[in-house]
């Protein structure tokens, strides 16, 4: 596995509660979202290639292969 660092950062409370109830929802951690996130935005911004990344994924992710789609 690839070396992780933590993140932290500031956002509004109601939009980090909605933000954990829609990944409970989803049974997604919300880790695995924000990777998901900045790997896409970092990608199309710089025009990255990628061939060899993939998302970190935490236990509850496996079984929810199709999330995006949903």
């Amino acid at each position: 596995m690839e070396q992780t660092d933590l993140f932290n950062f500031r956002m509004p409370s109601n939009l980090k509660q909605r933000f954990q109830q829609t990944c409970q929802n989803r049974n997604t951690a919300m880790t695995s979202v924000l990777n998901e996130f900045i790997h896409d935005y970092v990608t199309k911004s710089e025009k990255i290639e990628t061939d060899t990344w993939e998302p970190i994924m935490l236990r509850g992710d496996e079984s929810d292969e199709n999330r995006w789609m949903k």
